[in-house]
């Protein structure tokens, strides 16, 4: 569906995004690891694309500034991505209330 130079653009920046996961610490390397731990290469490569264009929409679609919520510190473990969310969102929902 949608743009198909658009989805190739988006394929080809998770390609390069899932190659890197290892030596990436941030919260999408580790989510990326994890995928990669259950799926295989391209499949997590379709749903890093497919994370990215929601992203991009979610933050065109309201035509407001977009501010990025706080980074964890600490790399969590595959089991602790769940509550990485839920501490994100929270975080989110602290700073919108201000």
């Amino acid at each position: 569906m949608g743009d198909s130079y658009l989805r190739r653009l988006l394929v080809v920046g998770a390609t390069s995004v899932v190659r890197r996961a290892n030596t990436n610490t941030s919260t999408t390397g580790t989510w990326v690891r994890c995928l990669l731990e259950r799926k295989a290469t391209r499949l997590a490569t379709v749903a890093v694309a497919n994370k990215t264009a929601r992203t991009v929409w979610a933050v065109l679609a309201p035509n407001e500034i977009y501010r990025a919520p706080m980074a964890a510190k600490a790399s969590p473990n595959c089991g602790d991505i769940p509550s990485l969310r839920k501490a994100v969102r929270a975080k989110v929902s602290d700073d919108n209330q201000d």
